[in-house]
C-alpha cells in the first residue's frame, strides 16, 4: 500500500465525541472517548489551517453506524431503555 496525503497545510485537528459517558446522566461534548463500553453517539472533527492558509473548512459531524454484532448497544438505545 502506498501512503495517500489527502490534505495538506493542517496546523491542528480535532476530534470531540458527544453521548452519555459513563456515570452520566447526559450526553456531552467531550475531548475523550476512552475506556466506553458503548460508543458515542457523534464524532466532530474539526481543522485549522496554518497561519496564512485563508481556507475554512466546516466542522464534520458523523454518527457512528456499526452492527450490533460487531460492538456494544449505543447510549443512544441505552436511553431510550432498549
Amino acid at each position: 500500500r502506498k501512503e495517500k496525503i489527502l490534505l495538506e497545510g493542517i496546523s491542528k485537528a480535532e476530534f470531540s465525541y458527544f453521548g452519555i459517558a459513563e456515570n452520566d446522566e447526559r450526553p456531552s461534548w467531550r475531548d475523550e472517548w476512552r475506556d466506553q463500553k458503548t460508543l458515542p453517539d457523534l464524532v466532530r472533527l474539526s481543522l485549522t489551517f496554518a497561519d496564512k492558509d485563508k481556507r475554512a473548512w466546516p466542522e464534520l459531524v458523523i454518527a457512528p453506524r456499526i452492527s450490533a454484532t460487531t460492538a456494544p448497544t449505543s447510549s443512544r438505545r441505552r436511553r431510550r431503555g432498549q
